[in-house]
């Protein structure tokens, strides 16, 4: 079967020509099947949580750091820097904080590109298992030192900043996510490909604004230490569901004889090749967009790091203020993935370019209201507005996928 763009998202899953039995099988063996063909999606479960866990602390972490350790600002001072009693003091941290938070970028996203691009060239010889437990090994390594960072309180905000390398190093989020979408795109049959791409967002939403409200609730008890032990808790329950649970799908099967160093250097080629190679069916534009799209949504989320120091200025937020907001915009995201995107897929037939450019419209609308809020409501209203925005990587996903083989699925995940 031929799959394109115009192929539905969420096509049903029985054709006319399928067999009788499977039509009459019923929920629960539906249901089963399903609970049965889940594997990566813990994964997705355990990052999502982690990361909400530390929607906001780690940039509180910079301001109480360089507010204490930095600047040597009295006890009452940092504590009641967010009052207004203190503007000229809090003008001083937050720019301090921002050049931080800045500098988070280089440390993260420049070792990152290098990660990926090994990780991808090593998962198309070797599979998507080692890749996945090195990127959340970096991730757990990274709260480890965030722990130390904690409980150690002279340690200055330098260390901090330099905590988040390990995860750079092994891919970030990105490696992940490339691994996760491989993973889907390998395992997956084609018609069904897209509504799982479309649930791991539901997830990663969901998991998130749990993750959010409970690293509040543990910071009230446990500060800094107990919401990075929380994070890490999570990430070390993703590592050994990956060892002990998670298949192994190799996207490139190559003879044994080709060396290792050979076979890696070869994928990590192919991941920086694969977008441009020359298509037969002329798609090779269509590639390139779609991962130019990607690129630059995933941009977009670097000004997530920004917001808390955003709302702290503009409208006096404190950690429940921002908490609030954030668990009511990670389900925005969920009702733009599960109910939007299905609606407008199988029930008005619209292709993936259109639901991409649905989705950015959406989010565009979003940012220009975050950037120009007189008032804290005008965030939510936002985030209201921005409900399809979660659409565009759903979308752009199931396209590259259709656009490329088997064998290509993890390269161009990688890019």
């Amino acid at each position: 079967m031929s799959v394109s763009e115009k192929t539905s998202l969420l096509k049903n899953n029985l054709d006319s020509k399928s067999d009788p039995k499977e039509k009459k099988e019923g929920l629960c063996s539906s249901v089963g099947k399903c609970m049965r063909s889940i594997q990566v999606e813990p994964v997705v479960l355990c990052h999502a949580f982690g990361v909400g866990i530390d929607n906001v602390f780690l940039t509180n972490l910079f301001v109480d750091k360089v507010c204490d350790i930095q600047l040597n600002y009295s006890s009452e001072v940092c504590t009641n820097l967010d009052s207004g009693d203190y503007p000229d003091q809090e003008n001083e941290v937050q720019k301090l904080v921002s050049l931080y938070v800045m500098y988070q970028h280089f440390v993260v996203f420049l070792p990152m590109i290098f990660g990926i691009i090994l990780l991808s060239g090593w998962s198309e010889s070797h599979g998507l298992k080692t890749p996945l437990i090195i990127n959340n090994a970096g991730l757990l390594v990274k709260c480890i030192f965030l722990m130390a960072c904690s409980h150690w309180w002279f340690l200055s905000p330098e260390y901090v900043l330099w905590s988040l390398l390990p995860m750079g190093m092994t891919g970030g989020f990105s490696a992940l996510f490339m691994c996760v979408y491989s993973f889907i795109g390998l395992t997956v049959d084609e018609k069904s490909r897209t509504t799982r791409m479309s649930m791991i967002v539901v997830i990663e939403f969901s998991a998130a604004a749990v993750g959010g409200v409970l690293g509040d609730f543990i910071f009230q008890k446990y500060r800094y230490f107990g919401v990075f032990a929380a994070q890490a808790i999570s990430y070390l329950i993703s590592v050994l569901y990956i060892i002990m649970y998670l298949d192994n799908p190799i996207p490139k099967q190559q003879t044994n004889e080709v060396k290792t160093s050979k076979r890696l250097i070869s994928g990590m080629k192919n991941t920086l090749t694969v977008a441009f190679k020359k298509r037969e069916d002329g798609s090779r534009a269509k590639i390139i967009s779609h991962v130019a799209i990607i690129a630059i949504f995933i941009g977009t989320m670097a000004t997530m790091n920004f917001y808390v120091l955003y709302t702290r200025k503009m409208f006096d937020w404190k950690y429940e203020d921002y908490s609030y907001w954030s668990a009511f915009t990670m389900p925005c995201g969920v009702i733009g993935a599960l109910m939007i995107l299905p609606f407008l897929s199988s029930v008005l037939k619209m292709e993936d370019s259109l639901l991409g450019l649905i989705g950015w419209i959406s989010a565009m609308f979003k940012f220009t209201l975050q950037a120009t809020a007189p008032r804290g409501w005008v965030m939510y209203l936002a985030s209201a507005i921005g409900v399809c925005g979660s659409m565009v990587c759903v979308a752009t996903r199931a396209a590259l996928s259709k656009s490329v083989g088997s064998e290509e699925v993890a390269a161009v995940f990688g890019k």
